[in-house]
């Protein structure tokens, strides 16, 4: 997997080339878009925003586009109480993040790999782990 690149500075476009992933007003828009969110964005939400930006965008090619930049690295998925799932640019390949489950900040967590619980868990069940996503919740400084 490539270096991800600081998506919140990169242009939509810029970020689309380097990952080789064709250009279209649909991607541009969900990357511009989570660029001006802190907090994960549902995929309802998305079009919500998409729709009036976009003439003719389809709820499905915002849901197309959204599992195409998950898949690619360039997007999170985070549990979301109200809404099930949100999305969130991503910077990092292995995802830890923290969000606020007051006002729904999401925030990803700059660690390194957690060794001894992967060694762990592949002793215990067998799995070579190839990737992991860990999420924790809890209130944020001004929401406390």
């Amino acid at each position: 997997m490539k270096d991800l690149p600081e998506t919140d500075k990169a242009s939509p476009k810029e970020v689309l080339c380097l990952y080789e992933i064709r250009v279209t007003p649909s991607r541009i828009g969900v990357l511009e878009v989570l660029q001006q969110s802190d907090h994960a964005l549902t995929a309802e939400e998305l079009y919500n925003l998409l729709v009036n930006r976009i003439p003719g965008v389809g709820r499905a090619t915002v849901y197309r586009n959204i599992a195409l930049l998950e898949a690619k690295g360039l997007l999170k998925k985070v549990h979301q109480e109200k809404e099930c799932h949100g999305y969130f640019l991503s910077r990092q390949r292995n995802g830890h993040f923290i969000t606020c489950q007051n006002c729904g900040i999401v925030q990803e967590i700059p660690c390194g790999e957690p060794d001894n619980f992967f060694q762990a868990v592949r002793k215990k069940t067998g799995f070579h782990i190839i990737d992991h996503l860990m999420g924790l919740s809890g209130m944020c400084p001004q929401c406390r």
